[in-house]
């Protein structure tokens, strides 16, 4: 995410921009990982749909939404 955030602060975008795209790419590469992590463990263990969605929608969620917008609270968005 540091690289992201290098790349964002370095552009041409207006600050609500800025906040509003590294959010959404936030969550969807936590929720990419969740679904990777589902696909190695939960077709042996956990191979039902609603378990695909627990893997994705709880990092995504609080990694992904939550800790962006915590990260972005404690670092100044110029």
């Amino acid at each position: 995410m540091k690289f992201l955030w290098d790349y964002l602060q370095n552009s041409n975008l207006n600050r609500k921009t800025k906040i509003k795209v590294y959010v959404i790419v936030s969550i969807f590469l936590t929720a990419l990982s969740g679904a990777i992590l589902w696909l190695i463990i939960g077709r042996l263990f956990l191979s039902s749909i609603w378990w695909l969605a627990c893997f994705i929608g709880y990092p995504a969620f609080f990694i992904g939404g939550l800790g962006a917008i915590f990260y972005l609270y404690g670092h100044e968005f110029a």
